[in-house]
């Protein structure tokens, strides 16, 4: 069965895979922006997308095509969730999102790509919700980390500037709110603001003088 499934994605779907996952072996990666963590687009919407059967299993691969009719989104379902790898293309053929699902929810490792399957961003699921790692990406550069745990921040969040990719903020999270420290760094890496939270509310702080 596993070969079966396997032959069904394109040869591109598997060539372009392969020389992402190797990118982000060695940390080749873009950007996204550092206000809400926006996910990859999990395609949802099942309606409409061309489904041929799998011989001896209740599993479908499902693909849907653009105007020009090429390749736009495909995966697989089982029943009417979505299972397995699902991946998305661009007009030009190369692979810009890559989600994985178990009993229809979004679970493991999702990566959105731009330019040349550079990725921007990888954010990790368990059951539907964001936990684990999220980074987001510039030029094969950190420019974000965060941590969640069932769907909300925990621990630091750093955001790096996009130009030197120094780190420049650095916020403290627990359950969902900002508690702990909030702290903005010059470009040779002095604390330079620092302010305290406690519960999502701040509580002290300010200017940080200068070392002399």
């Amino acid at each position: 069965m596993k070969s079966m499934i396997k032959s069904l994605l394109t040869n591109k779907a598997c060539l372009l895979l392969a020389c992402t996952f190797l990118m982000i072996g060695n940390a080749c990666k873009p950007a996204a922006d550092n206000t809400a963590a926006t996910a990859p687009a999990s395609d949802d919407d099942i309606a409409g997308l061309v489904r041929e059967k799998i011989p001896g299993t209740t599993i479908e691969y499902a693909r849907q095509m653009n105007a020009a009719g090429a390749l736009e989104i495909e995966g697989f379902l089982d029943g009417n969730e979505k299972t397995g790898q699902w991946i998305r293309y661009n007009p030009e053929g190369e692979i810009i999102q890559i989600n994985n699902f178990v009993n229809g929810k979004l679970e493991g490792t999702a990566m959105k790509m731009s330019f040349r399957n550079q990725v921007d961003l990888k954010i990790n699921y368990k059951q539907g919700e964001m936990d684990g790692s999220w980074t987001a990406y510039k030029f094969g550069k950190v420019i974000e980390e965060r941590n969640y745990v069932a769907g909300k921040l925990e621990g630091t969040v750093k955001v790096y500037d996009e130009k030197n990719f120094k780190l420049k903020q650095e916020t403290q999270f627990k359950n969902g709110l900002q508690d702990g420290s909030l702290k903005y760094f010059d470009e040779n890496g002095n604390v330079v603001l620092s302010y305290e939270y406690k519960n999502g509310e701040k509580i002290g702080g300010g200017i940080v003088e200068p070392p002399k």
